[in-house]
This record gives C-alpha cells, structure tokens and sequence, in this order.
C-alpha cells in the first residue's frame, strides 16, 4: 500500500544511491524555435527577428537584383531537449545542419534532462539549393496580379516569403555510459525579405538580436529518488527530489506525475534571474507488500516487490519535455 505526502521547503543535494539494471537509452527531440520577435512587412509573411533571413534587394526598381549583407550569415536555429537514461551521463550534444555541426553545453549530471537552442551559421550569399532572388522575383508577379499594385510599387514597399520545412536539422545524443548515441532530425523553415535598396534599411538579424529570447526558459531538470532500490523492512519511506534550471527571470509551474497515476499539486517557483532552485520533494510510503505482484525467487520472508516511477513535468511555460524516469524497485523482507 503507499501512501503520499508533500514535503514543504527547500531540500539539499541528493546523493543518489546505486541505481538498479537500467536498459533505457538516450532520447532526444529537435524542433523549431519559436521567436519571440517578429516583422510584418505591408505584404506576405511576417519574418522573425534573428532567425534566418535571406534579404534580397533591387537596383533598378522593378525587380530584384541581388542578395544583400552577403558578409553575414544566415542562422539557423533549433531547440533540442531529452536526457540520457538514468545512471548515465551525457558525453556529448550537437546540432548540425548542411554539414555544419555544432557542440551545445549539457548538464553533467547522470539522467540530467536538458533544453538548448543550438545555432549553426551558414553562408548568406546562398544556401545550397536555394534561389532567393528568383523566389522573390516569381512572388512579385504574383502580387502584382493579384493587388493591382505596380510591380515598383511592390519593390519599395516589400514583402515577406517563408518556406515551410525547407532545409533539415539533426540533434545528436551520445550518452557516456554505453557509449551509445540517438540522434532525430526535423525540417526547418527558411525567410526571404524581398524589398528595396540595399541602403533603405537596417539588416533584419543584426548582431546580437534578442539571442536570449531564443533561450528556452527551462534549461535544466534534475529529478531522483533517495532509494532506487531497496531491501529491508517495511513501511519505508521514499524521497523524490530535484531541482530547476532557467536561463533567465520568469516563473515556472511544475508537478510529478507517477506510473500508477498519482499526480502532485502544482506548484510555481519564482526566477529573479537564471539560476537553479530546488522543488518542493515528493514523499512516498510503502507500508506492507503488494499482493497483487508476482513472488519473488529467494528466502521465505522475502516479500514481493513493489516497482514504479515518477517524473517531474513542467506544467507552465508548455512545451517542455518531462524529466527522466526516478524510478524504484522495493523489496519487502517480513
């Protein structure tokens, strides 16, 4: 039988005992950032601030010439979250995008889950494949027969196109303690501002643009239990404890969720910057053995065993993958 309670304050370091056999993998998820920033031009899509925007230009004023700010790079970004499996730490993470990989700062410790924005640049002047003079050329036809407007009137004015899934990201995982590395891919989007002289305006992505709201707020989880694996006497206690970290000032509300369905009050820690703070611990009690498991092998008073996890859930901001599994083994001697 167990029974729950909610441990109030503030709680130390957890040293985690010994883990059990643990067969979990690493797992990792890449998609695209979502900008804080955005420009709307009169016409077409809006385009995000610091995110990769080819910008294209004219000279003569009624179609488009060339690519302008060749000298800088066009950015590609992709938030990558997971966790190795409990007990193993992480060796390395990347992000890599047409041939160009990265290396992206993960937590040291094992089963630490992580969220990072990863950054690969390559060159404006045109990515390969890609044809942003031409883009533009062919959706000012298309404007100008759809609003009536001149073709000059359009190139003064500007426009915006975002191609959807165009170019493919890849976050890899290699997880240290079986040397072992899970990768996933994901389409990305790509921008085109079409619009004006090259003097008309300031670049879209300028050096040091917002990088922070790129950040995800939650950067870190850490998640365990005092006890793994336990032998002994019941009732016996279990701790679930863990700790947050965020990359800047915000407010976070979290909850553990259990495998038997068992759901934590929610509760909300205050960032006056980026840092870390520990969450409010999860206790639970097994107080006899769970008849309902199969025997176990061994001596007589070995009882059976009760087995199980908790995870801790990030409830608000959303779109934050759970913490790694503290999942426990109890063996009730009579």
């Amino acid at each position: 039988m167990r029974h729950w309670c909610l441990a109030r304050g503030l709680i130390g370091i957890l040293v985690v005992a010994a883990p059990m056999a643990a067969f979990a993998t690493g797992n990792i998820e890449l998609k695209e950032v979502e900008y804080a920033s955005w420009l709307k031009p009169k016409f077409g899509d809006r385009l995000p601030i610091g995110g990769p925007v080819i910008r294209v230009y004219s000279e003569n004023g009624d179609r488009f010439k060339s690519i302008g700010h060749t000298d800088e790079p066009v950015r590609f970004l992709g938030l990558l979250s997971g966790s190795c499996g409990e007990g193993d730490e992480i060796s390395s993470l990347e992000f890599e995008i047409a041939g160009q990989e990265v290396s992206l700062s993960h937590p040291g410790d094992p089963g630490g889950w992580f969220s990072r924005t990863g950054t690969v640049e390559l060159s404006r002047a045109e990515p390969q494949g890609f044809h942003a003079v031409r883009e533009c050329n062919d959706r000012l036809k298309t404007l100008a027969a759809r609003t009536g407007r001149t073709r000059r009137e359009l190139v003064a004015e500007g426009f915006g196109i975002r191609f959807r899934n165009w170019i493919e990201g890849r976050a890899t995982l290699t997880c240290g303690g079986r040397r072992n590395s899970v990768s996933e891919t994901a389409r990305l989007d790509i921008w085109v501002q079409c619009g004006g002289h090259p003097a008309a305006d300031e670049p879209i992505a300028a050096d040091g643009a917002s990088a922070s709201e790129f950040l995800p707020l939650v950067t870190d989880l850490t998640f365990a239990v005092d006890h793994p694996s336990y032998v002994g006497k019941c009732p016996v206690g279990l701790q679930f404890a863990g700790s947050i970290t965020t990359s800047r000032a915000g407010y976070v509300t979290y909850r553990s969720i259990g495998d038997d369905g068992s759901v934590s009050p929610a509760e909300t820690l205050k960032f006056n910057s980026a840092g870390t703070q520990t969450i409010t611990a999860w206790n639970e009690t097994f107080s006899e053995s769970n008849p309902s498991a199969p025997p176990t092998a061994g001596p007589k008073n070995e009882g059976a065993s009760h087995t199980g996890w908790r995870r801790l859930e990030i409830v608000d901001p959303k779109g934050f993958a759970p913490s790694s599994s503290a999942e426990y083994r109890i063996t009730c001697l009579e």
